[in-house]
C-alpha cells in the first residue's frame, strides 16, 4: 500500500479514497433521470485522465516549476491536453447537447490552474469545478 502513499497522506491513505469520490462525485451531483452529458464525465477527465497526465509528464519530464509548489508548467500542459482531447473524443457518446470547443478549452484551462495552484484537495475540488462550469 506504501505505492499509494503520497505528502498529502497520514497514517490512512486517503488519496485513493478522494481519487475514487473525485471521479464519481459529477455523477452524484446529477439527477438520476438526466441523459449522459459531459459533465457526467468530468470527474474521470480532470482527476482520472488530466491529473494522472499532468503527474507522469512532471514528473518524469517537468523542468519549469510553478512558483511556490513543486508542480511543473509541462505537467499542467500536460493536464490541459489530456483533458481536451479526452472531452472531445467523448462527446459524440453524450446524447445531451455538448458544449462548444470553446467551453472546452475554457474549462480544461480553469482545470489546470486550479489543479497548479491547490495542494491537498484538488481530487475532490476539480471534479466540482468541472461540473460547474459544464
Amino acid at each position: 500500500m506504501l505505492a499509494f502513499k503520497d505528502g498529502q497522506d497520514a497514517d490512512i491513505l486517503l488519496t485513493p479514497i478522494y481519487l475514487l469520490f473525485g471521479v464519481f462525485l459529477p455523477l452524484f451531483l446529477s439527477p438520476n433521470d438526466e441523459s449522459p452529458h459531459l459533465y457526467h464525465l468530468v470527474g474521470v477527465a480532470a482527476v482520472g485522465v488530466g491529473d494522472s497526465f499532468a503527474a507522469i509528464i512532471g514528473l518524469n519530464y517537468g523542468k519549469t516549476k510553478w512558483p511556490r509548489t513543486n508542480k511543473t508548467v509541462e505537467g499542467s500542459l500536460a493536464m490541459f491536453s489530456a483533458i481536451v482531447i479526452f472531452l472531445m473524443a467523448s462527446q459524440p457518446f453524450c446524447s445531451a447537447p455538448s458544449p462548444s470547443c470553446v467551453v472546452i478549452f475554457f474549462v480544461s484551462l480553469i482545470l489546470s490552474v486550479v489543479e497548479a495552484i491547490t495542494e491537498n484537495i484538488d481530487n475532490i475540488l476539480l471534479p466540482i469545478v468541472g461540473y460547474l462550469l459544464l
